[in-house]
C-alpha cells in the first residue's frame, strides 16, 4: 500500500511538472506574439508611413487619440481625399492620403509632412508637435540654403501666395518621389525685410534659388510629400 501511494505521488508530480512547463511555453509564445505585433511597424522616417495599409493600423500604432480620419480637399478644393492625420492639434502634422479609388481609409497613396500655425480646425495653436524627416535628409523646416546644398545645385520654385505657391519644380532626380513646397516663415514676414521679400516673390512666377531677389531671405520647407512609388 505504501509503495502504491509513493507511485501515485510520483505520477501527480510528473503531471504537474509537464502542465506547468506547457503553460510557461504557451505564455512565452503569447508574449513573443505580442512583441512581434508591436514590432510589425516601425516609423522613423517619412518613407516608413508607406507600410500602413489603412487608418486602423495607424490608429493602433500611434494611439487612437493621436490620429483622426477625415475628408480633405486638394487641387484647388476640387479633389476630395480620405486622410488620416497624425497630431491634428499640433503645428507639425502628418497627413496620410488614401487611394481615391478605394473609396475609404485604405490603400496608401502618399504621405505629407506639414507645418502650420493652425490645427486642422484652423484654430491657432502653440503646440509644436514633431515631424518625420526623409531618409534623403529633407525635412519640414529645412532652410532653402541647406536644401540647395543637399540638392547639389540651384532649385527652382514658384512664387508664393497662390494655390501652387512655393512648390519646387526643379530638383535633382534623387528626389523624384518627393513633392516639396517652400514658404516664408510668418515670423520673418512680420519684419519689414520679410514683408518686402514676400511681395517681391509672390504670384504665379518661377524663381531660382540663386536669383539675386531670393538670396539672403528666410525661406524654408513647409510641406514635404512622399508618394512611395
Amino acid at each position: 500500500m505504501k509503495i502504491f501511494f509513493v507511485l501515485l505521488m510520483m505520477v501527480v508530480v510528473s503531471v504537474c511538472f509537464v502542465t506547468c512547463k506547457s503553460n510557461k511555453s504557451e505564455n512565452g509564445n503569447a508574449d513573443s506574439d505580442t512583441g512581434e505585433e508591436k514590432q510589425k511597424y516601425e516609423v522613423k522616417y517619412l518613407e516608413d508611413f508607406v507600410q500602413f495599409e489603412n487608418h486602423d493600423q495607424m490608429a493602433e500604432y500611434f494611439g487612437e487619440k493621436n490620429v483622426i480620419a477625415m475628408e480633405w480637399y486638394l487641387e484647388e478644393g476640387t479633389e476630395p481625399y480620405k486622410v488620416s492625420i497624425l497630431n491634428p492639434g499640433y503645428r507639425h502634422k502628418i497627413f496620410v492620403y488614401w487611394d481615391q479609388e478605394s473609396g475609404g481609409y485604405t490603400d496608401f497613396d502618399f504621405v505629407e509632412a506639414t507645418y502650420s500655425l493652425y490645427d486642422v480646425e484652423w484654430k491657432e495653436t502653440e503646440d509644436e508637435g514633431e515631424t518625420y524627416e526623409s531618409i534623403t535628409g529633407l525635412f519640414v523646416g529645412m532652410s532653402l540654403e541647406d536644401m540647395v546644398k543637399l540638392n547639389g545645385s540651384a532649385i527652382g520654385f514658384y512664387g508664393f501666395g497662390w494655390d501652387y505657391g512655393g512648390y519646387v519644380y526643379a530638383m535633382d532626380e534623387k528626389f523624384s518621389k518627393f513633392s516639396v513646397a517652400l514658404c516664408i516663415p510668418d515670423s520673418y514676414i512680420a519684419t519689414p525685410e520679410g514683408t518686402e521679400a514676400y511681395l517681391n516673390l509672390a504670384g504665379d512666377r518661377q524663381f531660382k534659388s540663386d536669383d539675386e531677389i531670393v538670396a539672403g531671405h528666410q525661406i524654408e520647407i513647409c510641406r514635404l510629400s512622399y508618394n512611395g512609388e
